[in-house]
């Protein structure tokens, strides 16, 4: 990795810690003389916020999440093409639960 990446990476890292109403002064005072620098650190932004939005997203479809935990061998649908069976739920919290679970298409196991 570069010393120009790493920079941007520590600088977004920061960033996001901000409040939104501060962070684009301070990105300014940051990045002063620097517009590469300025456009790296946007970039990686933007990509931070993407993964955010996304994990916090259901993978569900629209009107199709469970109102009561899955039980074993529940066929669900996935983000990504194919099908998932679950096989177990080794354990829950506070937060969510966890499922072992396979995907099969033709020869594919997952």
């Amino acid at each position: 990795m570069s010393d120009r990446y790493l920079q941007a990476k520590s600088i977004a890292m920061e960033a996001m810690e901000l409040p939104a109403e501060s962070r684009q002064a301070w990105l300014e005072q940051r990045c002063a003389g620097d517009p590469g620098l300025r456009t790296e650190v946007d970039w990686l932004l933007e990509v931070l916020r993407a993964d955010m939005t996304e994990v916090m997203v259901p993978r569900w479809a629209a009107g199709d999440a469970p109102t009561e935990p899955l039980a074993q061998d529940t066929t669900i649908g996935a983000a990504q093409p194919g099908r998932y069976r679950i096989l177990r739920m080794p354990g829950e919290g506070g937060m969510g639960r966890v499922s072992l679970a396979e995907r099969g298409e033709g020869d594919l196991r997952q």
